[in-house]
């Protein structure tokens, strides 16, 4: 994002977002779920026959739709551009975009068969392989002087499908088999998958509306400048989704093996342990950016990249609680609730969407980042009640002795990071530091300190320390 907003500008990059946000919205629709289907499906089996069919099978399926739809998307291109576009000639970049829809199908469903094998070590070297080449890639492009929004799409897409093709080769490695009749997937492993895909591709199209369509309605509203700036904020608070995912990566699978054992409870232990983890280092990292975000993004992208901090403040709120309600989400996805949440993520996202129209002309920015609050707010609260009734309650995501090490945690770096803004506000504290800066630094000092040394203590009876 940095790299990008200062060789290509606040308008260059908010054309790349556009377009990265249109195809985040196809990609659910064109693989017709088949990836949450593969994390149910092969998670916790030993046939590596059966593993391999059903990913290639997979795969199979959502080829035989993304291929010629990105044919279609290539050919009417201008038409597009006409009416979608985010600038008078966008005929280039959507053309490149259908590419970036086709790898991220695969490169989707791929990374899903790993995430189902547990194969965390190579699904990591992939990730950070391929988020070291991008900069690498967009040193090529000003190298032979095209960079623009259109050819760095084209290189991502390149990327995404070396990486599709590698994990894939890591699958079928793992499994010592390769058989290419066992691409035919019998008909009733067919209907199967479907069934269980289905509800998460809409339940897919739903958390689109609630996580990217913002950006679309800013940019179709108010231009690719607007939207380089908010979804500057969006990849900055980005930096919550990253660090919950690693607990969130390896949760589902061993959620759904545990189901599949009917051990209700050790799926719920699994996900306490993962969720308390996050929490403890979640809520600092959401008051740093809450306070110190604004500062940070024109630190990266220059003074040009300016953001209020009501809009990243709200936009970390919202990335905060879709993660803190994740274990939620994945007891229903587990449990084959794929119609409640599909239920849940349309209304919510339709909501957000909606809100984010109405209130964009009023407010600008702020209002598209409320509605974004709202809608998380408002998804969250069906998906705990859902799984609430099904006895999932809240110690899914943190115990009692943790929650209280992390409240006391939280209000002693509060008192601190208020009574420094207080002291900084009268000049009582020397240098030229932002306020909130200042604050920022005092909450997750404290903060560590508090939490690190209430780890030293111990229940000396039923509910206390």
């Amino acid at each position: 994002m940095p790299l990008l907003v200062r060789l290509m500008g606040v308008d260059g990059y908010g054309q790349f977002t556009f377009s990265q946000a249109a195809i985040s919205a196809m990609v659910p629709l064109v693989s017709l779920g088949l990836g949450f289907s593969l994390v149910r499906q092969i998670a916790g089996i030993t046939d590596q026959e059966t593993i391999q069919q059903r990913l290639g099978g997979a795969i199979a399926i959502a080829s035989a739709i993304a291929l010629p739809l990105t044919v279609a998307l290539w050919f009417s291109a201008p038409l597009l551009a006409a009416f979608i576009g985010p600038t008078a000639d966008s005929t280039p970049l959507i053309k490149m975009s259908c590419l970036l829809l086709l790898a991220s199908v695969w490169q989707g469903l791929t990374m899903e068969a790993l995430r189902a094998r547990l194969e965390t070590g190579a699904a990591t070297a992939l990730q950070v392989a391929e988020a070291v080449a991008l900069p690498f890639g967009i040193g090529l492009l000003v190298w032979a002087n095209r960079l623009d929004p259109a050819a760095f799409i084209g290189f991502a897409a390149a990327l995404k499908l070396v990486v599709a093709g590698c994990a894939f080769y890591r699958v079928i490695d793992r499994s010592a088999l390769f058989r290419p009749r066992l691409w035919l997937l019998p008909v009733e492993d067919i209907r199967n998958a479907l069934s269980i895909g289905t509800p998460f591709m809409v339940a897919g199209l739903g958390e689109w509306l609630m996580a990217l369509g913002d950006r679309f309605a800013v940019g179709s509203i108010t231009g690719a400048e607007s939207v380089g700036h908010y979804a500057s904020a969006q990849t900055l608070v980005a930096v919550l989704a990253s660090w919950g995912a690693p607990f969130w990566w390896v949760l589902f699978p061993r959620f759904c093996a545990s189901l599949e054992q009917r051990d209700r409870m050790a799926a719920v232990t699994s996900a306490r342990a993962v969720g308390g983890l996050f929490l403890e280092g979640g809520i600092p990292l959401l008051v740093f950016l809450a306070l110190a975000g604004s500062q940070i993004l024109q630190l990266l992208g220059g003074p040009k990249l300016h953001v209020e901090p009501t809009v990243i403040t709200l936009l970390a709120g919202a990335a905060f609680i879709n993660q803190a309600a994740s274990p939620w989400e994945y007891a229903l996805y587990a449990e084959r609730r794929g119609g409640m949440l599909m239920r849940a993520t349309l209304i919510c996202g339709l909501a957000t969407l909606g809100l984010s129209i109405m209130a964009l002309p009023v407010l600008g920015l702020t209002g598209a980042a409320l509605a974004a609050v709202a809608g998380r707010v408002g998804f969250a609260a069906m998906i705990i009640s859902a799984a609430y009734k099904m006895g999932y309650d809240h110690t899914i995501l943190v115990g009692k002795t943790q929650l209280r090490r992390i409240a006391t945690a939280t209000m002693t770096s509060s008192i601190a990071a208020g009574s420094i803004a207080v002291a900084a506000s009268f000049n009582a504290i020397p240098g030229k530091a932002p306020l909130s800066v200042l604050a920022a630094a005092a909450f997750i000092s404290v903060y560590a300190a508090s939490a690190f040394g209430l780890r030293f203590f111990r229940p000396r009876q039923q509910g206390g320390f």
